[in-house]
């Protein structure tokens, strides 16, 4: 996306840098920042045009997504865009591994992708949400993995 759009700049936020491209490897208009989002997005109000967030489903709190989504609105500019790609588990005939999975992540939603919608539209702020669902199901109840 950064190099379709070069006048615009690229800011990636994670708690670990690890997870960060080398910056050789990267466009002139991409940087990222090492931040923990929980203690707030370290930027002023209406920053963005555009935030993204995907596959975080399991890494907050759902009163951590709550808050995380009022500092989003707080960085975008009016008129900007939100793009959130979560997933929601649903287990059908879990075996032990996926109980255990289940259980141990019990301070975590992992059925948040459900409920962002709900967060979202309950800021005044937002306007014009969009939701799409997208079911990805795998394993024996759905048949041969890769033939969708």
């Amino acid at each position: 996306m950064a190099t379709e759009f070069p006048s615009s700049t690229f800011i990636g936020i994670d708690v670990d840098s690890s997870f960060f491209p080398p910056s050789d490897k990267c466009p002139p208009n991409v940087c990222f920042l090492t931040c923990n989002v929980t203690f707030g997005i370290p930027f002023p109000m209406e920053t963005f045009d555009f935030v993204y967030l995907g596959m975080m489903w399991s890494a907050f709190t759902e009163s951590q997504w709550s808050e995380l989504i009022k500092d989003i609105v707080r960085v975008l500019k009016y008129d900007g865009w939100i793009e959130s790609l979560e997933a929601t588990a649903h287990f059908q005939n879990c075996g032990k591994v996926t109980k255990w999975i289940e259980e141990a992540e019990k301070d975590v939603n992992i059925r948040i992708g459900a409920l962002l919608t709900k967060m979202f539209e309950s800021n005044e702020e937002l306007k014009n949400i969009q939701y799409v669902k997208v079911e990805y199901p795998i394993g024996e109840w759905f048949g041969c993995f890769g033939k969708y």
